[in-house]
């Protein structure tokens, strides 16, 4: 299942809904980017445009608890 489809049912599954989500693609044409954000998506990240420093401080400003 294609990730944004993915997100389509998170977003509609009440249970899921307030679980971050946080896209991290190799697709990173606007309106992706923009659907992704639309559907609810925290933030969208191009695999190529993303150091894993970068990837572990987004997601530690979205995860309840402490990582690593």
């Amino acid at each position: 299942m294609p990730g944004l489809d993915v997100l389509r049912s998170i977003s509609a599954d009440p249970r899921l809904a307030g679980v971050p989500v946080l896209i991290l693609s190799n697709y990173g044409e606007p309106s992706m980017i923009r659907e992704g954000m639309q559907l609810g998506a925290r933030d969208y990240r191009v695999k190529s445009q993303t150091t894993s420093v970068q990837l572990s401080e987004r997601l530690r400003a979205y995860l309840p608890f402490p990582i690593g």
